[in-house]
């Protein structure tokens, strides 16, 4: 049975067996098969996804599917505390052929929801349109390895939910942070407590030439719809941030403009740069061809027995 694969995933992630049953059994007392999201016309609200209509009307005349897409609704805008879950490899589990157009129904299944929290913030619709940029991005970065509509759900969930806005070149994720905890790095804060701070990502394909009109847009976005919260800092964690940088670029380039703007503090984390700039994680740079100076530059430098690694920075916001 459909449900007995559900439960096998939900256990595999860490839920507990009596957990697990409650949300099978809340996703089948509240399963609606004629819900908006659960017909291949609701692509039609988004900009790009017409050409997913053939094979999500297929998809959906199986019913097991359409009920798979539902739980995966349930979890990231019922259920919302488990929004942080991938439900790829569980929809890929059922059927591998529309694993792709299932994850891609149950993230954009979350407009409605998406589009009240907008209103109810008085956020403008044309905020809501450019946070929801990121949805083809990711499906196209599914196309390239041939899958059929979205691998990364979580990720556009938090967009849906709310939790996510572009604002010009940058992304903003609303969250806290404790300041406190930063004393083991040597880093003193009259700041004694979590408090409300604006993260900082960047899209991919955006270029860092505009962020201090990002932020200075930010500043005036999250005053304007989020009145009732006194963020107190922008924060990143990203190899944008490594002093290393300063060894193979120039000092006008935007990076290292933008690295300028924070507080860094000392320790390394992962070395997401990899990914970011040649592809993967485990990529042999030896046979690697750059295409960019930024590539040569770091190539070198790595290869040379150094390290590029993410590192955490703030900006103290005025009040």
């Amino acid at each position: 049975m459909i449900t007995e694969k559900i439960n096998k995933y939900f256990l595999s992630c860490g839920l507990a067996f009596d957990e697990a049953k409650l949300l099978i059994d809340y996703c089948i007392f509240s399963y609606d098969k004629n819900a908006c999201f659960l017909n291949y016309k609701f692509l039609e609200n988004f900009n790009g996804l017409s050409k997913f209509s053939e094979q999500s009307r297929q998809m959906l005349l199986i019913d097991d599917l359409k009920f798979t897409i539902w739980v995966g609704y349930v979890l990231k805008y019922v259920k919302s505390k488990y929004e942080y879950l991938s439900y790829y490899d569980m929809y890929k589990n059922i059927n591998d052929e529309y694993a792709g157009l299932m994850c891609l129904f149950s993230v954009i299944a979350g407009l409605d929801s998406m589009k009240a929290f907008y209103k109810t913030r008085n956020i403008p619709q044309e905020h809501l349109f450019e946070s929801l940029s990121d949805l083809n991005i990711w499906i196209n970065n599914a196309e390239k390895i041939s899958i059929l509509g979205l691998q990364n759900d979580p990720w556009l969930a938090f967009t849906m939910n709310g939790l996510l806005f572009k604002i010009g070149c940058l992304q903003f994720e609303p969250s806290t942070f404790n300041f406190c905890n930063m004393s083991k790095t040597g880093y003193k804060s009259s700041v004694e407590k979590d408090i409300p701070v604006l993260a900082i990502h960047l899209q991919e394909g955006e270029k860092l030439t505009s962020v201090i009109e990002s932020i200075s847009e930010a500043k005036v976005f999250f005053k304007q719809y989020f009145s009732d919260v006194s963020y107190k800092a922008f924060v990143c964690n990203s190899w944008l941030l490594d002093p290393a940088l300063f060894y193979f670029l120039d000092e006008t380039s935007n990076i290292i403009k933008f690295m300028k703007m924070f507080t860094i503090l000392p320790g390394k984390g992962e070395p997401n740069a990899l990914i970011s700039v040649f592809g993967g994680i485990d990529v042999d740079l030896n046979s690697f061809l750059p295409t960019t100076s930024l590539q040569r530059n770091m190539k070198n430098y790595i290869l040379s027995g150094n390290r590029v690694a993410d590192r955490f920075g703030f900006i103290l916001i005025d009040d």
